[in-house]
């Protein structure tokens, strides 16, 4: 049941803002290259938040069935990987322009996904 609730919490998080004072910026407007090079500045077709649904609701399918808590547990680490890269380059960014106060754009939506990433990670077992 944890790894249920923790995967909804990561879904959640994807639709919440990824970056504090950016109305409507969520993990489906971050690029999925922007985890590699924080100066990526352009739109692309895959996106932040297509991972994080894609891995929350494989880790809720996993999570019903019996004996499948180590791919359920990888997609937990997944969303807490997902959610770590991003603000890892938001550091990174926010550092390359003077510091401007990293931890005051960080948004809840990632800060939700990294924590339902780790209940569906260190979930004790799926439901039976």
């Amino acid at each position: 049941m944890p790894a249920l609730i923790g995967a909804a919490i990561a879904l959640v998080g994807a639709l919440l803002p990824w970056i504090r004072g950016v109305a409507g910026l969520n993990a489906f407007d971050v690029p999925i290259q922007f985890l590699v090079d924080y100066k990526t500045s352009g739109r692309s077709s895959v996106n932040v938040g297509m991972f994080l649904v894609a891995a929350s609701i494989a880790a809720a399918v996993l999570a019903i069935q019996p004996g499948k808590e180590a791919w359920m547990r990888a997609c937990g680490w997944g969303c807490v990987l997902l959610g770590v890269a991003h603000m890892a380059q938001l550091y990174r960014l926010a550092d390359n322009y003077g510091g401007m106060g990293f931890p005051k754009v960080i948004g809840a939506g990632v800060y939700l996904t990294v924590a339902g990433g780790l209940v569906v990670a260190l979930s004790p077992r799926a439901s039976r």
